[in-house]
């Protein structure tokens, strides 16, 4: 049986959702930076902080 390829909107949204991430990735580390400097904490605590 053959497997239909995703309709194009799902294509299109995932590829605006990279894309999104990629924009927003430089702001997250900064911003990760910025807390770390201010608070002390290693940005691998803040990170785990953020994502629990």
């Amino acid at each position: 049986m053959a497997t239909n390829p995703p309709p194009v909107s799902s294509f299109v949204q995932d590829t605006n959702r990279i894309r999104l991430q990629v924009e927003l990735t430089p702001a997250i580390v900064s911003l990760l930076d910025h807390i770390t400097s201010v608070t002390g904490a290693s940005r691998a605590a803040v990170t785990v902080q953020a994502l629990t």
